[in-house]
């Protein structure tokens, strides 16, 4: 017997479904009174539980927080990880989230209007686990708005929370990770989505340790914390691709991001309008009280630094203890320090390799005191292609670069020879 099939085929950001569904099937679902089926359309339960999105199973389809909660709950099976579909419009949280060994993707489906949005509205709460023993998860959010979480606001969630750290993303992998290879390491990814006024005493909107975070597509703004004003990473890695991180603000260090004994690397990104003490859009170092040799690595490919500002050291980053540091066809203009290091402050002490700067340009960076571009300390550096136009260091010297026990190699680089002060 043959049957007239029709092939539904539903575009989704990253994933395309396709489900065979015959007509006889259609006609039985609407003799039985379930028109009101979900298919296609991006409708929850009214009921608060979750459901399938299509016949046969697929994507949970969540519109409110208890439904969240509850899809949430379920996905624990790494592989596949679950897919839970969020529909336009905002969730308000009620109380912290758990996230110890969950595995999933949460996404928007759009409508293709403008104001399709999906949000979440922390409202002071935050996605948690359990910092005394930690856990596994991979964590995937797509075409999401993190808005107003608070750390240290926190009243139901898991017990033992890290109770002043990441506003909207309190995380913890357990420390067997080190060992492993990256690829099965415990992961928070975000694509094409907004991090917004989250606010927390370590790491803004997010606080990890032993995690690796992947931030591509996405803006990271006007997020607050003494230490790490967005982002506060422990012993992990952190990949920035295409993305912004604006008008982030730190007391204390790193305006943008402070990653402590973690690789991070760099893309086609744009730090611009950070602020704190030092590191005014990132801070990367090795635990001072290590006494190995460091192994962290800090790599930026075409990123812009641009407008970030630090009342003392290292208008846009501040590094100390890095392995290695490469910056390949970077930008860094308009930063400025309190006190030394313009655009960037480096103490490359105990490093193994030093630092490469590859077809680099630093202009109209300001130090009051030396370094207008550059203070650095320690260590060996190789300057190659790069320029270096109207840096000022106001009231020392070293108007381009200021270096204490410095080796430096220049090969073809422009306005630089004048500007250099070393000791």
């Amino acid at each position: 017997m043959l049957v007239n099939m029709k092939l539904l085929i539903t575009l989704l950001p990253g994933i395309v479904t396709c489900t065979a569904a015959s007509e006889a099937n259609r006609r039985l679902r609407k003799t039985a009174g379930k028109d009101d089926v979900p298919t296609n359309s991006c409708k929850g339960s009214s009921s608060g539980n979750v459901i399938p999105w299509a016949v046969g199973g697929g994507p949970t389809t969540v519109t409110s927080f208890e439904e969240l909660t509850a899809a949430i709950a379920k996905a624990t099976n790494p592989s596949p990880p679950a897919q839970i579909r969020l529909c336009p419009g905002s969730i308000t949280f009620d109380n912290d989230v758990d996230l110890s060994d969950k595995y999933f993707k949460i996404y928007c489906e759009k409508g293709g209007g403008e104001d399709d949005e999906c949000i979440f509205d922390m409202n002071g709460k935050s996605f948690v686990n359990n910092f005394i023993v930690g856990s596994d998860f991979s964590l995937e959010f797509e075409d999401v708005k993190i808005e107003n979480g608070i750390a240290g606001q926190r009243d139901g969630g898991v017990p033992e929370v890290q109770p002043f750290a990441g506003g909207a993303f309190s995380l913890k992998g357990t420390d067997t990770v080190v060992n492993k290879p990256r690829q099965t390491r415990p992961r928070l990814s975000f694509r094409n989505c907004e991090l917004f006024n989250n606010t927390a005493v370590v790491g803004g909107a997010i606080y990890t340790n032993y995690t690796d975070i992947n931030v591509i597509d996405s803006i990271v703004h006007s997020n607050t914390a003494s230490h790490g004003g967005a982002i506060f990473i422990e012993k992990g890695a952190l990949n920035s691709i295409s993305s912004n991180f604006t008008g982030n603000s730190a007391d204390s260090s790193g305006g943008a991001v402070y990653a402590l004994d973690t690789d991070v690397s760099l893309t086609d990104s744009i730090m611009d309008g950070n602020s704190a003490v030092n590191g005014g859009a990132l801070l990367d170092e090795e635990s001072l009280r290590s006494s190995s040799p460091s192994l962290t690595t800090l790599n930026s490919i075409r990123t812009r630094f641009t407008r970030n500002f630090a009342s003392r050291e290292g208008g846009a980053i501040k590094a100390q203890k890095t392995a290695s540091i490469v910056f390949d066809s970077c930008t860094f203009d308009g930063n400025e320090a309190g006190l030394r290091g313009g655009a960037m402050d480096i103490n490359e002490r105990g490093t193994r390799i030093g630092a490469l700067f590859k077809k680099t340009s630093f202009t109209n960076n300001v130090a009051t005191s030396s370094g207008g571009a550059i203070y650095m300390t320690d260590g060996r550096t190789r300057f190659d292609r790069c320029n270096f136009f109207n840096n000022l260091s106001t009231r020392g010297q070293g108007g381009a670069i200021y270096g204490v026990s410095i080796h430096i190699r220049v090969n073809n680089v422009l306005n630089l020879l004048c500007g250099i002060y070393m000791y």
